[in-house]
């Protein structure tokens, strides 16, 4: 009889071992996760005559691959987020974005347009902080069609530094140009002669300014 109740005494204790560990792994999971922030990228409106169908799915994947960030950052799943606009699209603008905020379980949800004018094409984006309830504007432009997915790897290089504090490649290539752009400018300046003939790109990718009130309705 005492033999039988020394084996029920081990597997007791294996027992509540096994729960021990299993118990500080999910919490170390969800301090790890507590970091973590989500990004819902919803599909940017296309105003153009032309149909660029391609281009909008090229921008998708471009914008999800720069701003994954391993520990850092994720982006929300496609399916989800089709699946958010159908459950939320009828709602009005002041409570579309925090509705596709809590159905997608994301901290961040970034939205866009590109609008065809005078065969140059204007790309605007806008990165809500659901938390802090303020959004973030980004501007770009491409001079023709085939520019537009190099100037979104530009947009996610500078969405990366401001919002994330993150320093890529391609935002630091970036800015070696502005500063060579401006050290240009600065020569052309002194001396009148070189104002005939620019010799850098006249592409603007600088953004609006800073973080602005975001208000919606909660």
């Amino acid at each position: 009889m005492p033999r039988i109740k020394l084996q029920i005494t081990q597997l007791t204790k294996t027992i509540i071992l096994s729960f021990f560990i299993v118990f500080s792994f999910a919490n170390l999971n969800g301090l790890c996760a507590n970091g973590l922030k989500k990004i819902a990228i919803l599909p940017f409106e296309i105003h153009s005559e032309n149909d660029i169908t391609h281009i909008k799915h090229g921008i998708n994947h471009m914008l999800s691959s720069r701003l994954a960030w391993a520990d850092h950052t994720t982006i929300t799943d496609k399916r989800t987020i089709i699946d958010a606009l159908k459950k939320n699209n009828n709602l009005k603008e002041e409570k579309f974005l925090s509705a596709m905020a809590k159905t997608t379980n994301s901290d961040y949800v970034l939205t866009g347009s590109i609008t065809e004018f005078a065969n140059a094409f204007s790309i605007d984006a806008n990165i809500y902080n659901i938390k802090d309830r303020s959004s973030k504007p980004f501007f770009s432009q491409a001079s023709k069609m085939d520019r537009i997915i190099p100037e979104i790897s530009i947009l996610a290089a500078k969405i990366n530094k401001t919002v994330f504090d993150r320093t890529t490649e391609k935002y630091e290539e970036f800015a070696e140009e502005q500063t060579f752009a401006k050290q240009k400018l600065q020569e052309q300046r002194m001396d009148p002669e070189k104002m005939w003939t620019p010799q850098y790109g006249t592409d603007d990718t600088s953004t609006k300014p800073g973080w602005k009130i975001w208000k919606y309705i909660w």
